[in-house]
């Protein structure tokens, strides 16, 4: 039998700390964050699915096995589909990203208006209703249904600015607004297209200097809202609509 003596890393008259303690809590605290995590939603680019201050679950596993820490995708663990909707590492930024995935490898898109092809066939839409300064529509991608809405003036770039710096946006909007409702692109091997569903406000696959998102930049795969952070509530979070489901339209 051992007679090793534990090591401590807090002694006190009331209780200990052992250092195996400390190890075995960390350990659990990065398989958690390689399996399961939240995040909040910081912009509107994902309205109406994501709520700015929506926090969501993420499954960390859903695509790639990340090594703790580093975060690095070490092993490929599923394939992306059309319609996910996923967090991701935005490369010139290094920031967290959320965009649905609209297009994967191989795939040809298209964007004419309102309507986004794959492959030279439509995806379902259908409008849904209207404002004075915004239309909706409902869009559906295999099981996924969502809804998406659209500015009628793009002057209300607002979410551009969001996430990424003032200096960027210029560029970006001088440069390539033309790519808000046209253009095409084939998507290359283990890459995907993505889009906000605030189509009109997204900083997303039609303006990074990339395009395209590597499938092994991508962290982790929305599965539901489950709180809002409300900035005038007295809790650190209110249940708006709690475990909603970004991949049906309400």
């Amino acid at each position: 039998m051992s007679n090793k003596k534990p090591i401590y890393v807090f002694k006190c008259k009331y209780f200990n700390i052992e250092l195996s303690l400390v190890v075995l809590l960390l350990g659990l605290f990065a398989v958690r964050s390689s399996l399961l995590n939240t995040y909040d939603i910081p912009s509107g680019s994902m309205e109406p699915t994501f709520q700015i201050g929506d926090r969501y679950i993420s499954l960390q596993a859903q695509y790639n096995l990340r090594a703790p820490i580093i975060d690095k995708a070490i092993v490929s663990t599923g394939d992306v589909e059309r319609g996910d909707v996923v967090t991701f590492l935005e490369t010139d930024s290094n920031s967290r990203y959320i965009k649905r995935v609209i297009a994967i490898s191989g795939d040809e898109v298209e964007l004419k208006g309102f309507q986004i092809s794959i492959n030279g066939e439509p995806i379902a839409t259908e409008k849904v209703s209207e404002t004075e300064d915004t239309v909706f529509f409902k869009e559906s991608i295999g099981d996924n249904e969502y809804l998406v809405k659209y500015s009628k003036s793009f002057s209300k770039l607002t979410n551009l600015a969001n996430e990424r710096s003032i200096e960027d946006v210029h560029a970006i909007i001088d440069d390539k607004t033309a790519f808000l409702r046209s253009g095409r692109w084939v998507v290359p091997e283990g890459q995907v297209f993505v889009m906000g569903d605030n189509r009109d406000n997204s900083l997303d696959s039609r303006f990074l200097s990339y395009t395209f998102v590597n499938e092994r930049d991508i962290i982790g795969k929305a599965f539901r809202i489950v709180a809002n952070v409300c900035p005038t509530s007295f809790l650190p979070t209110c249940f708006k609509d709690p475990w909603r489901n970004p991949y049906k339209s309400n």
